[in-house]
């Protein structure tokens, strides 16, 4: 213990150099050294007090951070000690939503130790998404991991001997999904969003679609008008057939679904105001990875290529190639939360409702013709579940770059 008072050039350890005043100052320098006495007295005692000497915790029973463990100086941060002296695993956070896994998110983790005399250790972690690896108290007799992610909480108590060092462990649990109901679409013009499409969703008692009315605004109206509607005919719970019909209740169009044993498709044939286009779909796997190839044939005797690259759940790369030379293609970004298309079971001719987060970010290349506009950039709001409520898009000029305007769609379930 090092200790110092109105100290001269000859500072040595453990040496306490008082300067004495006249005689004349003898009351105050009693003073003075009643309150130096007084004050090394309690630095001795604080300091022979500190849990690293007593050996015991300074608020037993009462866990958090300002109740250290003998064990271990920093109980909060067990990285810090001796490899010897910890008990390391990997923790990842895995949820099943409709159907769908989802384990590669961030989430949020209570972690609570008890040491031999059953005092308690807690602290809270931020898990990044996959698995993370998890340092604990090896002295610690017990250990208790909490999740809590979309309203969803689980946990899991464990000892060393039930948990091998270096296991994964998966917390999370199921829910089904949320059923989308409304999106409403608004344009940013003249310094305001206006009332531009909506798109109302309806399902059968069993949770299927069963039909989608879409509605938009046209330069000759004031309100939004149902342009078309499209119904699902199921074989089961497989999805059979799309008719497709006008304003008017008529019969438009259709696409027909071909399916696998396995609940793929593998053959689509779509007809619409006296068009036809066949698809033949082909699925396969590659190393952390895979592909879906869809062929396509037009009846003006045209074809197309079309091969999507998916990776984690998500649509990360496609490219379309046509018997006409065009091409297009593109790079994509995803956050981590739920995409509420991938659990509607509402396929199309380009199969692009599969993947299980929401894009943020795309790169686009095009030979042939090219869109007026393309969006850039992509802005999320989320509720408590996981789920977009908000979504803004910004749309550039493929050729100059040059912002042209952007949207806003909101989500209601």
């Amino acid at each position: 213990m090092r200790t110092e008072r109105n100290t001269t050039k000859a500072n040595k350890p453990n040496q306490i150099i008082i300067k004495i005043k006249p005689i004349k100052q003898m009351k105050q320098v009693k003073i003075f050294m009643a309150i130096s006495v007084m004050t090394i007295t309690m630095m001795i005692f604080t300091a022979c007090s500190k849990d690293g000497l007593t050996g015991r915790p300074a608020n037993p029973g009462n866990p958090g951070p300002n109740n250290p463990d003998p064990n271990n100086p920093d109980p909060n941060n067990p990285g810090n000690h001796n490899p010897d002296s910890i008990y390391v695993i990997k923790v990842k956070a895995a949820i099943t939503i409709g159907g769908i896994l989802y384990d590669s998110i961030p989430a949020s983790i209570q972690v609570t130790s008890w040491d031999s005399s059953n005092n308690a250790y807690q602290r809270q972690i931020n898990l990044a998404a996959g698995a993370n690896t998890l340092t604990l108290i090896k002295a610690h007799s017990r250990y208790r991991l909490k999740l809590s992610k979309w309203g969803i909480t689980d946990e899991m108590a464990f000892t060393k001997s039930e948990i091998q060092e270096g296991t994964t462990i998966s917390l999370g649990g199921s829910k089904t999904a949320k059923k989308l109901r409304l999106e409403e679409g608004f344009l940013f013009a003249a310094g305001a969003y206006q009332r531009d499409n909506k798109t109302i969703y309806s399902y059968n008692a069993n949770g299927t679609l069963r039909q989608i009315d879409y509605y938009q605004k046209k330069p000759q109206q004031s309100e939004l008008k149902r342009y078309h509607y499209d119904q699902f005919v199921y074989n089961g719970s497989t999805i059979d057939k799309i008719n497709r019909f006008d304003e008017n209740g008529t019969n438009v169009g259709a696409t027909e679904f071909t399916s696998n044993a396995q609940g793929k498709i593998v053959n689509m044939h779509q007809h619409s105001y006296g068009n036809d286009t066949y698809a033949s779909v082909d699925y396969r796997s590659e190393a952390g990875a895979s592909s879906i190839i869809i062929d396509y044939l037009y009846n003006n005797g045209h074809a197309m290529e079309y091969k999507m690259k998916f990776k984690g759940g998500n649509k990360v790369e496609d490219q379309a190639m046509s018997s006409t030379g065009g091409s297009e293609g593109g790079t994509y970004g995803y956050d981590y939360s739920i995409n509420p298309f991938a659990h509607m079971n509402m396929p199309d001719i380009y199969l692009s409702n599969l993947s299980k987060n929401n894009m943020i970010s795309q790169q686009k290349g095009y030979s042939g013709s090219i869109p007026s506009g393309i969006p850039y950039k992509f802005d999320y709001t989320y509720d408590a579940e996981g789920y977009p409520t908000e979504l803004t898009r910004y749309f550039k000029s493929y050729v100059t770059g040059q912002d042209l305007y952007k949207t806003k769609t909101i989500y209601t379930y």
